[in-house]
């Protein structure tokens, strides 16, 4: 493979992406849908399945680079590269993503004041998990672009023992959960609710003050997860509301995590929406009617093992040619 022509395509399908966003009017930006930023996000893919060390200089080398699109390029690369041999480069990878994020004695450690390549920095330090770059991520919490505080929200939870977490993260992340973001808030809750075991008058504050967020029903679903993890009965009305009103307006289709919260909270008020819902599972999500069949059998009323036989999707006969 030729890396340097993979980092060079890469970062020429990250300047087209940046060209459209600019040159949209009403200055949104669906990523999700750009064609250049998934051709570029393929190619970083490529190199994060890369295991030598030639690839990882030539990434190293892009991510400290005066070119932005390249070294945005080279950071998203960082944080997973190897990954197929165990990451090999952990210890060189940590020096260059603290440099990025400005970390004070890392090893070229002039702070990037581009904020994508500072929230790129910061995911990548996520994926790599190594709590010596704590520090560094803590020190954006507060910073002033979102892309940012999404990606300390993210990395937090990776950089401390999940079990016995760290009292600064856990803190952080309370401060996140208020965050003016949606999905700032949103991964805060989940990480603070979900990914840790942290316990105790504050966290359970923080999850119930999302439990009346208007703006954002995951971090409301998170909220009530994480309420129902730690057998807090404030938890338990908003899932029946939510179990109910899946009910009631079937245009919204549920996730998951719902329905891992009605198997996690043990009280039977939800068998009554569950067993309604699974009446119209047919157009759920293949993971959610496993996981609405899982809470179902969780609480004693198991469904029939002819009910579990996944819906075959019709096949579309073929027009023939002329």
């Amino acid at each position: 493979m030729d890396y340097e022509d993979v980092i060079t395509r890469g970062a020429a399908f990250g300047a087209a992406s940046d060209a459209t966003d600019d040159a949209t009017e009403d200055g949104s930006d669906d990523d999700a849908t750009d064609p250049a930023t998934e051709a570029r996000w393929e190619l970083i893919g490529e190199l994060h399945r890369t295991t030598g060390r030639e690839a990882f200089e030539a990434v190293v080398a892009a991510a400290e680079s005066d070119d932005r699109a390249r070294r945005l390029v080279g950071l998203d690369a960082l944080g997973q590269i190897g990954y197929k041999a165990n990451r090999p480069y952990l210890e060189e990878t940590l020096p260059v993503l603290l440099g990025a994020v400005g970390t004070v004695g890392a090893v070229g450690g002039v702070r990037d004041e581009d904020a994508e390549a500072v929230a790129s920095a910061v995911t990548a330090l996520g994926h790599v998990a190594d709590p010596r770059s704590l520090v560094a991520v803590l020190q954006q919490v507060g910073h002033v672009d979102d892309a940012v505080r999404f990606a300390v929200a993210v990395a937090l939870p990776a950089l401390t023992d999940s079990d016995e977490p760290a009292a600064d993260v856990t803190g952080a992340l309370i401060t996140l959960t208020r965050d003016p973001d949606p999905d700032v808030r949103d991964w805060a809750t989940f990480g603070l609710g979900a990914q840790l075991h942290a316990d105790g008058p504050e966290v359970r504050a923080a999850l119930v003050a999302r439990l009346d967020d208007d703006h954002d029903d995951d971090a409301v679903e998170e909220a009530m997860m994480g309420l129902v993890r730690r057998g807090d009965p404030r938890g338990t009305a908003p899932l029946l509301n939510q179990l109910w009103r899946l009910v009631d307006d079937d245009s919204v289709l549920p996730g998951t995590l719902v329905f891992e919260a009605a198997a996690i909270s043990g009280t039977k008020d939800v068998l009554p929406p569950l067993r309604r819902l699974w009446q119209r599972r047919d157009g759920f999500e293949p993971s959610a009617r496993r996981m609405l069949a899982e809470a179902l059998d969780s609480l004693g009323d198991p469904v029939s093992p002819v009910e579990l036989v996944e819906p075959v999707e019709p096949v579309q006969p073929v027009e023939p040619e002329s």
